[in-house]
């Protein structure tokens, strides 16, 4: 697992936040933010902007924030002297305060898909609503931190929390492929 603070120029992460926690930003509700299939308390719920997805767009940018998005991947694989191979998602999500802390479900993004990355771009700062990381028997909390960028390999199941002491938590999250240029590259 590897985690870059201040992972972009302010310029680059001001005109990137800014576009997304805009008034214009579009947002779609999601009854369940980790799994379709799993009936829970009403609280499971977040949104979502789709920016990119290969298996359901033609590999075509769903929106404008696509150049943004994908730039600020790059820059990051950057700074960990990473390159990347294959893009698969790009997801903005927002979850809300829900006036109680609340832990969604452990999961993998891909379940079609081996050897895969997951990085997350935060974009808020959240005191209190880590990602979940499970690493074996253990279990990792990332802090929520604006302009934070978490790369962890594909197979960990993690999880989103809620926040409880800000309106709202917003980071971008990416699936993709790294290009093997060692064999010793662990995540």
């Amino acid at each position: 697992m590897n985690v870059i603070d201040n992972a972009l120029g302010k310029n680059q992460f001001d005109h990137l936040s800014g576009s997304i926690l805009s008034h214009a930003m579009s947002w779609q509700y999601a009854k369940n933010t980790a799994l379709d299939n799993v009936t829970e308390s009403g609280l499971d719920y977040s949104f979502a902007h789709l920016v990119f997805d290969c298996d359901y767009s033609s590999h075509q940018p769903e929106t404008q924030l696509f150049t943004g998005c994908y730039l600020a991947l790059l820059t990051c694989l950057d700074k960990l002297g990473l390159e990347l191979d294959e893009l698969f998602r790009i997801r903005v999500g927002l979850i809300t305060n829900k006036g109680t802390s609340y832990q969604h479900h452990m999961h993998v993004d891909d379940l079609l898909r081996n050897n895969y990355s997951i990085g997350i771009l935060y974009v808020t700062s959240n005191q209190d609503c880590p990602t979940i990381v499970k690493d074996g028997l253990h279990s990792i909390n990332i802090d929520h931190k604006q302009n934070t960028f978490a790369l962890f390999d594909g197979d960990k199941l993690h999880c989103s929390t809620s926040p409880t002491l800000e309106a709202a938590r917003v980071n971008i999250n990416y699936n993709f492929r790294l290009k093997c240029t060692h064999q010793d590259v662990i995540l």
